[in-house]
């Protein structure tokens, strides 16, 4: 009797592996290259932003008049920060970079993703997990880039960031 629990035990544990096994191939044979390459992106820009490193930050985005950004800064609740053309983008980060040389903030993952490709253009939404550093809160952030395909490489042509203050944890403000 001991001996026969052992092999169906072993049956089980033989079947759930081989299911398991065939599950992460399935998997991974529906990932899509596009996709990853835009994810790619995306976390490049952020850690570039992190490490204040202009030169990495400034290539992941389209150099043109019409790409912009707007964001919600993580340490201003209640206000947007702007800006409309890569020049002006590139100027106003460097500024940002010399005058606050560390990170105020540390990438904690992202989720959430929303990715839609229509030929040489794309959109992503998703929510990156953060903590400010300088007072150890927890905040999420909701991001939309718009992307464009450029000579094989995708780039961020638009990037909207919103910070959920209300459910930071601490909050870091109860109403809006």
């Amino acid at each position: 009797m001991n001996s026969f629990l052992c092999t169906v035990f072993v049956t089980v544990l033989t079947t759930v592996s081989l299911l398991l096994a065939q599950s992460n191939r399935a998997f991974a044979q529906t990932a899509n290259p596009e996709e990853e390459a835009i994810k790619a992106v995306i976390i490049g820009e952020t850690d570039a932003y992190i490490r204040r490193d202009l030169d990495a930050w400034v290539n992941f985005y389209v150099d043109s008049p019409q790409t912009s950004y707007a964001l919600t800064p993580s340490n201003a609740p209640g206000t947007v920060a702007s800006r409309q053309g890569f020049q002006e983008m590139k100027q106003s980060m460097k500024r940002w970079m010399t005058m606050s040389p560390k990170s105020e903030m540390t990438s904690d993952g992202r989720d959430n993703w929303t990715i839609k490709i229509v030929g040489n253009m794309a959109w992503a939404r998703f929510v990156q997990h953060t903590t400010l550093v300088a007072t150890n809160t927890k905040m999420d952030l909701v991001e939309l880039k718009v992307m464009e395909k450029i000579n094989g490489q995708w780039k961020i042509s638009t990037s909207d960031t919103i910070a959920d203050f209300k459910n930071a944890s601490p909050p870091m403000k109860s109403t809006y």
